[in-house]
Order: structure tokens, then C-alpha cells, then sequence
């Protein structure tokens, strides 16, 4: 049985063959799982952002541990891993939304001064990139 439906996260059109045994059991709301539905696109990107934010805000956590202990040493190190896991980061967002890459050294200083805020840091830069992303493409349109 065929099933359509729109991606969640970009919108596009998606077309699937589905159980219609396992799709008609009255357990599954299958039109709440429809609406939850991603494209390969979407998946990949969203499964390797989960990845690389944890990286980054474990190396956050890491930081503020060190920083308690009083290892102030430890600052240069994370910050240059942290300039790796941010540009990875951005690199990702970037490619996903058809943009170049846009990554500056403040992403790393507003990590390295706020450690505790990395998630709402992160998630701010990814917000300001499909903004722009957003902005260029109607332009263009």
C-alpha cells in the first residue's frame, strides 16, 4: 500500500510503501505517525546534528569540570577541539541548507565563555543559518 505525505522538517513531498497489516492495526495513530514522518534528507542530517551537538556540549561540560578543579590549562585544548566540532557543525548546517560555509571564531569564544549555555548557543547559530538560508532563497526565487 502506498502512502503520501509531506517531510516534517523541509516539506517535501514523500511517497512510501507500507505493511498494510501493520498500517491498519488499530494500536498504531497513523496519522500522528505520518505527521512525524522525515525525508532521507532530513534524517541523515538531523542523525549526524544529534551527533556532533553532543560532541560539542560534552566538550562543554568537559570544560566547566576542568574549570572547577582549577585546571586552567585545559582551556587552549578544548577551545581548539571545540574550533573542530564547530566547524564540523557548521559545515553541516551550511551544506543542508545549500549555503557556503559560514563559521566564525566567536562561535568558539561564546562557547568557551558560556559553557553551561552551549545547547541554547548552538541551536541560536542553527536558527541564524536557516534564517539566512531562508532569506538568500527567496531572493533567488
Amino acid at each position: 500500500m502506498k502512502v503520501e505525505t509531506k517531510c516534517v522538517c523541509c516539506g517535501r513531498d514523500i511517497e512510501m510503501e507500507v505493511d498494510e497489516v501493520g498500517f491498519s492495526n488499530p494500536a498504531i495513530n497513523t496519522k500522528v505517525w505520518l505527521t512525524n514522518i522525515n525525508c532521507n534528507r532530513c534524517s541523515v542530517y538531523k542523525s549526524k546534528r544529534s551527533k556532533c551537538v553532543s560532541r560539542i556540549v560534552y566538550a562543554c561540560e568537559f570544560l566547566e569540570l576542568c574549570r572547577r578543579k582549577g585546571e586552567s590549562k585545559s582551556d587552549d585544548i578544548v577551545a581548539a577541539k571545540l574550533q573542530a566540532l564547530t566547524r564540523e557543525f557548521c559545515q553541516l548546517t551550511c551544506d543542508f541548507q545549500y549555503l557556503e560555509l559560514v563559521w566564525d571564531v566567536e562561535f568558539v569564544k561564546m562557547l568557551t565563555e558560556k559553557p553551561s549555555k552551549a545547547m541554547q548557543i548552538v541551536n541560536m547559530y542553527a536558527r541564524g543559518i536557516k534564517n539566512m538560508s531562508r532569506k538568500i532563497h527567496e531572493v533567488q526565487a
